[in-house]
Formats: C-alpha cells, sequence, structure tokens
C-alpha cells in the first residue's frame, strides 16, 4: 500500500530535501526528507483551504514518520525559551492533526484510487511524529542534582538552560494524549540520522 502510494505521490506531492533545507538549517548531513511544508502549499492550493499547520519533514518505509524541527540553540541564544515552550503547548495538537489531515488527503485523493481494503491498511500503519532538536539529548537530560550543580556555575549556564529545556519539552511530550499517532518523541540530530 505504502509503495503504491509513494508511487502516486512522487513528483505531484513528495519532494525530497536534503536535511538542512527541510529542518532549515537544524541538522545538517546528506540525508533527505521529504518537505512536507512543500506537501502542504500543494494540497492547500489544490484543494482550496485555509492555512494549515503541519510538520516540517516526512520519510515512509515500513511506517509514517513526521518530523518538526526546534533548533534549541537558536532558542537559548535569542533568550526563547518561553515563547517556545508557549507554541508547542498551544500549537502541537493542531500541527499534529493537520500533518495528518494533509497525509489523509493523500490517501483519499481520487486519482489514487486506493481500495477501502488499502484504506484500512493505512489507517492501521503506525505514524510517529518527532521533534528533532540541534542539542545531544542523552548529554542534556541529567538529573536535577547535576542541572542544579551546574547551574552553579557560570560557564555552565548555557547547559542548564538547554537541559531545562529539553526537559520542559519532554514533559510537555508526555502530557500530550493523541490516539492516531505513537506518542512524540523528542529526539536529536545524531538519532535522527539513524532514522532515516
Amino acid at each position: 500500500m505504502l509503495n503504491k502510494l509513494k508511487n502516486f505521490a512522487d513528483n505531484k506531492y513528495f519532494f525530497e530535501e536534503p536535511l538542512s533545507n527541510v529542518s532549515d538549517g537544524c541538522c545538517e548531513g546528506e540525508n533527505k526528507l521529504i518537505d512536507y511544508d512543500k506537501v502542504k502549499e500543494i494540497i492547500i492550493e489544490e484543494a482550496n483551504q485555509q492555512t494549515r499547520s503541519s510538520c516540517d519533514g516526512l520519510k515512509i518505509d515500513t511506517e509514517i514518520n513526521f518530523f518538526e524541527f526546534k533548533s534549541l540553540k537558536k532558542t537559548l541564544e535569542h533568550n526563547n525559551e518561553l515563547k517556545l515552550i508557549g507554541r508547542l503547548n498551544n500549537s502541537l495538537i493542531n500541527k499534529i492533526k493537520d500533518s495528518l489531515w494533509l497525509f489523509d488527503y493523500i490517501v483519499n485523493h481520487s486519482e489514487h484510487k486506493i481500495k477501502k481494503s488499502e484504506k484500512l491498511e493505512y489507517y492501521d500503519l503506525v505514524k510517529n511524529y518527532y521533534i528533532v532538536t540541534d542539542v545531544d539529548i542523552e548529554k542534556n537530560t541529567k538529573d536535577s542534582l547535576t542541572i542544579k550543580l551546574n547551574a552553579l556555575a557560570t560557564i555552565s549556564q548555557s547547559l542548564n538552560r538547554s537541559n531545562e529545556l529539553v526537559i520542559e519539552i519532554k514533559n510537555i511530550l508526555e502530557t500530550l494524549e493523541y490516539s492516531e499517532i505513537t506518542k512524540p518523541k523528542l529526539i536529536s540530530c545524531k538519532e535522527l540520522k539513524t532514522l532515516i
């Protein structure tokens, strides 16, 4: 079913771009992802829809993987931690819903001629949503005692803010409930490269 979908959608909706383009420089590398912002633009125009929000990238293999990129380095550099947390709290569920709506649109497109059994197969597929960041999650998620000790050292202030931001994002994702996808995960650019 996914191969049939990709054959239909390639060069109509799905355009692969280098990771640095799709992630707006958040992640670097030779890997490619489908630019989901381009998918959104095409579908919004085709379906005569008002604007929708969506994730940034898409990868289809045996599962459907949506990727949202957030540069925590830039966020910290500009002291925008509260703004980022507020946006995630307010818009993450809408981004997930709209990302799925866009994919559903492609699956249900009349030109695609998908059979009812194939649609059921699609709805049963695992759909993942990842927030990808440019900080190393493993290094930045130390226990709270380490975080407090780091806060005492002025040179570690940026690391401490990074730790707190990672913890805040993980808390948001932990409390998010949306049945059509697996629980969203926060991963680093390094972890992303093992997925794509």
